[in-house]
């Protein structure tokens, strides 16, 4: 079944209200949240539609956002509607930092989940994501998943001409210096890439 960008954007409208729906009805915080995100990627497939109606990107958000196009804007249209430099650079500076939000938040498999373990997991996931967020604030993404530990990458555009091992290094130390003894033990690995070398990490496909 192919689906035209305005039948995205109407889908996306749709599962906005029933993401908050479900959210403000209190019983469905696992489905909320993974209707919320589907949301989104109803929204990208819109705007990526318009300029190729191929996916790729499957259900990976960053790269959906990426092929959707959102952040080349037309600085001379814009400014001929009297928008500053500032504003437009606000303007993407917003989305990009909601999409990251949504990006550290949701997974795919999340529909797989049960109430009591997503809402331990994510408690337990955002507690190490302020941690390394403080460090690498947007436009850096932390992604983590917990696999019966806690694996993760943390792409960086600072990473650059930065060797591999000290790459590791100042990762590990954030950990040590801001984690207690029993969180740090449930760190299996957090790697450190570049914008240009995180594709195929952690996907969420």
């Amino acid at each position: 079944m192919d689906f035209p960008p305005e039948h995205y954007f109407q889908t996306a409208t749709q599962r906005m209200r029933q993401a908050q729906y479900l959210y403000q009805e209190g019983f469905s915080f696992a489905l909320a949240i993974y209707v919320g995100g589907v949301a989104v990627e109803c929204l990208l497939r819109a705007f990526k539609s318009r300029r190729d109606p191929t996916f790729d990107e499957k259900h990976h958000l960053l790269r959906l956002f990426a092929a959707s196009g959102m952040l080349r804007v037309d600085r001379a249209k814009l400014q001929a509607k009297h928008w500053t430099d500032a504003q437009i650079d606000g303007h993407l500076r917003t989305l990009q930092v909601a999409v990251n939000e949504i990006f550290k938040l949701w997974a795919n498999n999340y529909r797989f989940a049960s109430e009591e373990r997503l809402r331990s997991y994510l408690k337990q996931i955002t507690g190490y994501q302020k941690v390394l967020t403080q460090r690498f604030p947007s436009p850096a993404t932390v992604k983590l998943e917990d696999h019966d530990g806690i694996i993760g990458v943390i792409t960086f555009a600072g990473f650059a001409g930065m060797e591999t091992i000290d790459r590791q290094n100042l990762i590990g130390e954030i950990v040590a210096a801001r984690l207690d003894p029993e969180e740090r033990r449930r760190v299996q690995v957090i790697v450190g890439v570049t914008p240009d070398e995180g594709t195929g990490y952690l996907s969420g496909q």
